[in-house]
């Protein structure tokens, strides 16, 4: 006889499975790692997603982690429910996404900002990543945390979006999701995940210039957040 304990499932992930499941059309699986850890796999001929919970020992359940790959290859993690749904669909069966027909084209969605926080709140690699950014002099930065305890970066102006999130996964901060929009294109998955990628987008050639003038160059600054990120896996807070 099977104990209940052992086949539990908090209803947040199931619920999650099942809203995939009818949104893509894919079917979901549930393991438990171990007595407090659940993983949820939602996959297609090209895309994998995975997702990892926790319960604490008050009965939260907490995200632990994600990943995302498409054709085997990591990629960025998908910038909300949405965004994920979009990914399955133009993925789906190896095609590509359908041709954008002038006149028809949707602008991308951009995340909200969290509410505003004090950067000397913030984890150390987070106040790192914000620092750099503010001394460019070009950028207009904020910083908020969501109700889930993951801290977001912000860059907003007429024509360019940042959203730089941080998660903590196993007492370790890292790269939670990583949005960039300019001239009201989504070039995300051009950053590649990559920040210092991110910052060249957002700041564009011209800015060179002038940044060098605060901070030696715009890829110097990049590659100061780039370090202090590699510096997350041993960063605990």
């Amino acid at each position: 006889m099977e104990n209940p304990a052992e086949t539990f499932v908090p209803k947040v992930i199931s619920d999650l499975v099942a809203r995939l499941k009818e949104a893509t059309g894919h079917d979901g699986r549930i393991e438990r790692l171990d007595v407090r850890t659940w993983r949820m796999t939602t996959e297609s001929d090209r895309v994998r997603v995975t997702v990892d919970f926790d319960i604490k020992a008050n009965g939260k359940v907490r995200r632990k982690g994600s990943t995302l790959a498409i054709g085997g290859v990591p990629q960025p993690l998908a910038q909300g429910f949405e965004d994920l749904v979009r990914i399955f669909k133009e993925e789906d069966s190896g095609q590509d996404p359908a041709p954008v027909v002038a006149g028809e084209e949707k602008p991308p969605v951009i995340e909200p900002m969290p509410p505003a926080r004090p950067i000397e709140d913030a984890p150390s690699i987070v106040q790192a990543a914000y620092q750099a950014m503010t001394r460019t002099g070009k950028l207009p930065v904020e910083v908020g945390e969501d109700e889930n305890g993951r801290w977001v970066i912000g860059v907003e102006t007429d024509t360019r979006v940042l959203r730089l999130g941080y998660a903590r996964v196993r007492k370790q901060w890292g790269i939670g999701g990583l949005q960039v929009i300019v001239d009201g294109v989504d070039r995300s998955r051009e950053a590649g995940g990559d920040i210092s990628k991110a910052l060249a987008l957002l700041l564009g050639p011209g800015a060179a210039p002038e940044a060098e003038k605060r901070i030696g160059s715009p890829s110097r600054s990049a590659r100061s957040i780039a370090v202090e990120t590699r510096r997350a896996t041993v960063i605990r807070n």
